[in-house]
């Protein structure tokens, strides 16, 4: 499976920052900028916030101001999240599993501007350059702006992944010589993915006792014609199933909702088979970084349920959450409200089952609100046949959508 070089970090990143931006003073999170102010005196810098701090400004220097010339820099959000990667080591992580010749910027550099420039300000490679000038970060990194060309980008996420390595695999799959799943090689950017996880460990005491693992997929523009592994036309979840998508698998870390792992397939492969996988690299990791101290709770969606699955969770020793198709356990349906019990405010029935051949604790919620809305659209239907089909064994016409009613 193949995957952005910078994927990892730049799903990370955002979260860690905001996620420990919270802890900072109130008046560090409002900067915005930096204005360097040429005066009769000399350079004045002074953090740029609004109308109000430069009238202070003004007041202290006894009296109004005239600026003569201003430059302004953005260093708030880039600065947080840039002492976030500092923290972490996220540069040395990189070049440690990516080393390149001591020439020009290192791998991490390349991949943390591209991060910071995704947290702030979104552009093309080739507008990378232009934003940068209009930070602090030049300053801060050390670095030369012009350096920041698109193709340099490019040769260095090749060091991650090689377009030559991938031209050679896909000669080798047309040829039968090797399967699909080995096509692209995830191995160094999973080691990347597993050193900043030992290093947020160390640094933030995040405990990992339970994950919620879900997939998603993203429609792309790629066009039909352009030789892809990745991008397939498959059921998007955004209902744009003529364009080719992408997949993708995550587990987040409760609480902290920090991405964990992810997995990155082709569009057209289905949740429930990439489960197992998902599943195995997922405690792989858990048990490399938490010492196996504790047993990992995961949480999934009812589109991974499958009799191997659960079986597989079972081996791995996971304890799991998910949820049950309400048409498929009818004897649970049927439970009288009667023997629902308060749990945490909610009406619960709880019962153990077997589900999918495994000894299970199955609890069934009742929601009221649910139950009036579902009234209201069984009655609507009703209704809407009884004036379309009056005469009895009729069979109602469908509708543009595939609902058979408006």
């Amino acid at each position: 499976m193949g995957v952005a070089p910078f994927f990892v970090v730049a799903q990370w990143l955002p979260s860690c920052a905001l996620y420990l931006l919270g802890g900072l003073p109130l008046e560090m999170r409002e900067h915005r900028a930096v204005r360097i102010e040429r005066h009769a005196d000399g350079l004045v810098a002074q953090p740029f916030l609004h109308r109000p701090r430069v009238n202070r400004f003004a007041q202290e220097n006894g009296g109004v101001v005239v600026t003569r010339e201003i430059h302004k820099k953005r260093f708030g959000l880039v600065c947080a999240a840039l002492s976030v990667a500092e923290e972490i080591g996220l540069v040395e992580v990189i070049d440690r599993h990516v080393p390149k010749r001591r020439q020009g910027l290192s791998v991490g550099q390349y991949i943390l501007i591209a991060v910071l420039n995704k947290i702030a300000h979104p552009t093309s490679r080739n507008g990378i350059r232009d934003w940068i000038q209009r930070t602090v970060l030049p300053e801060k990194l050390g670095i030369d702006p012009g350096l920041l060309r698109s193709q340099n980008f490019w040769d260095n996420f090749d060091l991650i992944l090689s377009e030559e390595d991938v031209r050679t695999q896909k000669e080798r799959l047309a040829r039968a010589k090797i399967d699909e799943d080995e096509l692209f090689s995830d191995e160094v950017i999973l080691k990347i993915e597993e050193g900043i996880w030992e290093r947020v460990c160390e640094r933030y005491q995040i405990p990992l006792d339970c994950v919620l693992y879900d997939t998603t997929n993203f429609f792309t523009f790629i066009s039909s014609g352009t030789d892809s592994f990745l991008a397939r036309t498959g059921r998007n979840k955004h209902g744009r199933h003529n364009l080719r998508q992408v997949g993708l698998a995550l587990a987040v870390i409760q609480g902290c909702q920090l991405p964990f792992l992810h997995l990155l397939y082709h569009g057209r492969r289905s949740d429930a088979k990439l489960f197992p996988e998902a599943m195995t690299d997922l405690v792989s990791r858990y048990l490399a970084l938490s010492k196996g101290v504790r047993r990992l709770t995961v949480v999934f969606d009812k589109g991974n349920n499958s009799r191997a699955n659960l079986q597989r969770a079972s081996e791995l020793n996971l304890r799991v959450v998910g949820s049950l198709v309400p048409a498929h356990h009818q004897d649970l349906v049927r439970v009288s409200l009667d023997r629902y019990v308060q749990i945490e405010g909610r009406l619960c029935y709880v019962t153990r089952k077997e589900v999918f051949g495994i000894p299970a604790k199955v609890v069934v919620s009742y929601n009221e609100a649910t139950y009036r809305r579902q009234s209201r659209r069984l009655k609507a239907k009703v209704a809407w046949i009884v004036v379309v089909c009056p005469d009895p064994g009729t069979t109602p016409p469908l509708i543009p959508g595939g609902f058979g009613y408006p």
